[in-house]
């Protein structure tokens, strides 16, 4: 347990992502050349000039990120903004019923630079960001950042645009979040995380590999069992070691459901991994299964 904990310590300091890089490994000679003809290219950074592109260039960090590798966690400090150049990134927060999907990042778009725009006197990162796929990032520190704003007012224009689209759905975002919290409070069950299972007789081994194979996919599971046998525990363990993992673990009743359609609906939305629509039969897990 320690080794894991000092593992996920050292993870966590190594972030946000470049903060570590060397001024001699920014671009140069061809990389810049490369950087400034894709940018031209761009709908939003196409529009600045060939000068102001070859000044951005010059002040990029190049680094490839592997698949479910962070980025930034949400309250670190700012130390700059990312391009994408190719790839895909999950921005999300933190929350008390889990992990709420804020929005997804594709190639040619910028991410981590709304703390850079804001009054704050140490600008922290919002959210999180996690690279989907193995994918290719263009980082402009901070101090680099505000240099260039000042020398060519011009990139702010861009990047008003980038931060007027991306507020308004955060916003929506947000305000989704606090009635799905709301809707879930009564039903959020704690989970086992680091509770070890039992394996002193036969019966309990083969328990412990039918919920390894549970662990690995999130298929519906059903168990069964007399009252107060475990049923619950099972389950959220199943749930903490699943690839649902970050999302709420909530324990229902059904004989204490709402009879109104709906009241139901509307909870079964919440439960919904937080995003709309998604029980519609698009969501992942048991929701599948409903149709609603």
């Amino acid at each position: 347990m320690s080794l894991m904990v000092s593992q996920l310590e050292s993870a966590i300091e190594s972030l946000p992502l470049g903060q570590h890089l060397d001024p001699s490994e920014k671009l140069d000679g061809a990389a810049i050349a490369d950087c400034c003809d894709w940018l031209s290219f761009h709908r939003v950074w196409g529009m600045l000039t060939d000068e102001v592109l070859q000044a951005i260039a010059q002040s990029f960090y190049s680094f490839d990120v592997e698949p479910e590798a962070d980025i930034y966690r949400q309250g670190q400090s700012a130390i700059g903004l990312y391009f994408l150049k190719w790839g895909s990134i999950e921005i999300y927060r933190q929350s008390p019923v889990g992990r709420t999907h804020m929005r997804y990042r594709s190639a040619g778009e910028i991410f981590g630079y709304t703390p850079l725009v804001s009054a704050a006197a140490v600008p922290h990162y919002p959210a999180s960001a996690l690279a989907l796929i193995k994918s290719s990032i263009w980082l402009l520190k901070r101090e680099d950042f505000e240099r260039l704003v000042r020398d060519y007012p011009t990139i702010q224009a861009p990047i008003n645009q980038l931060l007027a689209q991306d507020l308004a759905q955060f916003s929506q975002r947000i305000a989704w979040e606090q009635t799905r919290i709301q809707g879930l409070q009564r039903y959020l069950q704690p989970v086992p995380r680091n509770a070890p299972l039992l394996e002193q007789s036969k019966a309990a081994v083969k328990v412990e590999k039918l919920i390894q194979i549970a662990v690995s996919d999130i298929k519906p599971v059903v168990l069964q069992g007399a009252a107060r046998t475990g049923k619950s525990f099972i389950s959220g363990y199943i749930h903490a070691h699943s690839g649902l993992k970050q999302h709420p673990f909530a324990e229902l009743d059904c004989a204490q459901l709402p009879r109104d359609q709906a009241v139901l609906y509307s909870l079964i939305c919440c439960l919904a991994l937080g995003r709309r629509g998604m029980c519609r039969g698009r969501g992942k897990g048991r929701l599948d299964c409903w149709n609603c």
